[in-house]
C-alpha cells in the first residue's frame, strides 16, 4: 500500500508533502527490522513510525479526490 498510496497523494495532494512524509516510512521499517532483530517485541517503535504515512497517503488522497469531484458539481 506505501507505494500506490505515496503516487496518489503525490498527484492528488502534492508531491513535495508526500516525499516529506514518505520519508518516515523507510525510518521506521529499518528500526522494525532492528528491533525484530534484537527481540521480536521490540518491533513496536518501528511499526508506529512506519505505518502513519501509509494510513496518510491513502486517507489524504481520497479525501483530496473526492474534494475534487465535488468542486466539479
Amino acid at each position: 500500500l506505501f507505494l500506490p498510496g505515496l503516487w496518489l497523494f503525490a498527484f492528488a495532494v502534492d508531491h513535495i508533502w508526500a516525499a516529506g512524509i514518505g520519508l518516515l516510512w523507510p525510518v521506521g521499517r529499518l528500526l522494525y527490522a532492528l528491533g525484530y532483530y534484537k527481540a521480536p517485541e521490540k518491533r513496536t517503535i518501528g511499526l508506529f513510525i512506519s505505518m502513519p504515512p501509509i494510513y496518510i497517503f491513502v486517507v489524504g488522497a481520497l479525501i483530496a479526490f473526492a474534494m475534487k469531484v465535488f468542486e466539479q458539481l
